[in-house]
């Protein structure tokens, strides 16, 4: 077993918060089609977003409590002002592997310069296909162009890229492209076919979503892609088939995630607000929260139809997605069921 893996499987069991993905902002610069976000959460007022003082002290909480890796999210993160100070106060402070993600428009080279000092993991872009599709995704004429050229900064820099790249009926047909394009810089990538509602139920996005035709097609033309884990990636994957709670993802369980608000989630597709860091510490949340001590006891015996499944061995279980699309945190998803049944035809 590899360490990454038993380190996972270690802190899943006994509850140990490893990994935090840390949303600074909700604002964007672009409009993508597809956004989880919705627009008018994407366009309101600032005031609410968490001071950097206090992302600073949350962050020192984060790793006081253990947690060893690091995103900083968004929106977009470089609406922030204050980005390079908590990307630095992160690493050469709480010692964080931090990873960065962003649409890669606003960037500069500087940025890029600075977050090599500070010894960043990966800088983490979206890149939805050639030109014209990337820029009619985003809805942003121009850029494709600015995101080429931040790409080619953190190159210069050696710093780790990885494309992250949702499949849409857009630019399904770009995905060849976009596999030629990363292999050729070295450059990992990973290409997600399921698309979801946006975060307060709008279902809007879903016309976007590939068709089960197409769906079983990518699956099978991209299952090296799809398979790939690294630690950042165990959580959206299959579970240990020796966990009691095989139902459940590592949300709430080693992995969690806080809005700009600065409410504690188990992950920002679960909206189950488990309370707030202005008011409440890391660990007390962590640790004696009832609701998520309720939600870590989901496990595959709450859904009789998955405990028979056929296919449930391929199944990448989302209880966010379940409470989106069909009403509970423990609810079968048909989608999720349709992939998983394709993974294994």
């Amino acid at each position: 077993m590899k360490i990454s893996t038993k380190l996972f499987n270690t802190t899943y069991n006994l509850f140990l918060p490893l990994l935090c993905t840390f949303e600074l902002t909700k604002h964007c610069n672009l409009s993508c089609c597809h956004c989880y976000i919705p627009p008018h959460q994407r366009h309101s007022s600032k005031e609410k977003e968490l001071s950097t003082l206090t992302i600073k002290r949350i962050l020192k909480q984060l790793a006081d409590a253990g947690v060893l890796y690091l995103v900083f999210t968004g929106g977009e993160v470089f609406l922030r002002p204050d980005i390079m100070e908590l990307c630095r106060y992160a690493r050469k402070t709480c010692h964080f592997e931090l990873r960065v993600f962003s649409n890669g428009i606003l960037p500069t080279a500087q940025h890029i310069n600075k977050l090599k000092l500070f010894g960043i993991s990966s800088f983490d872009v979206s890149l939805y296909g050639t030109k014209n599709t990337h820029d009619t995704v985003t809805g942003v004429k121009g850029s494709f162009k600015r995101l080429m050229s931040t790409i080619a900064h953190c190159r210069k820099q050696q710093i780790p890229v990885t494309i992250k790249t949702p499949c849409l009926t857009l630019n399904e047909h770009d995905i060849p492209w976009l596999r030629r394009f990363a292999k050729n810089r070295g450059i990992r990538i990973q290409i997600d076919p399921l698309i979801t509602p946006r975060n307060d139920g709008d279902r809007s996005p879903l016309i976007y979503r590939l068709s089960l035709r197409s769906m079983r097609r990518f699956l099978k033309e991209n299952k090296d892609i799809i398979e790939h884990e690294t630690l950042y990636d165990l959580k959206e994957n299959i579970l240990p088939a020796e966990s009691d709670a095989s139902f459940a993802c590592s949300a709430g369980r080693n992995s969690c995630a806080i809005d700009a608000e600065g409410n504690l989630l188990p992950c920002l597709q679960v909206p189950l607000v488990l309370g707030n860091l202005k008011k409440k510490t890391f660990e007390s949340l962590w640790n004696k929260n009832s609701s998520l001590k309720r939600y870590r006891t989901i496990t595959s015996r709450n859904v009789n139809e998955c405990i028979s499944c056929a296919w449930s061995d391929s199944c990448q279980r989302c209880p966010g997605l379940s409470l989106i699309e069909s009403g509970g945190l423990s609810s079968p998803v048909p989608i999720l069921c349709s992939i998983a049944k394709a993974r294994k035809s």
